[in-house]
């Protein structure tokens, strides 16, 4: 994915889930996009 793309959906997210009882929802998107990033890199590299 694009580093400002990438960037841009982190923005939305935040945007999203400012209140803090969804909190926990952006953590666990974040979390996901960097899993996937991680999996993307090593399919990459190989």
């Amino acid at each position: 994915m694009h580093p400002h793309l990438e960037t841009l959906i982190y923005l939305r997210l935040i945007f999203e889930y400012k209140n803090e009882k969804n909190l926990r929802l952006l953590i666990k998107h974040l979390m996901c996009f960097a899993y996937i990033r991680r999996t993307n890199e090593v399919k990459f590299n190989n």
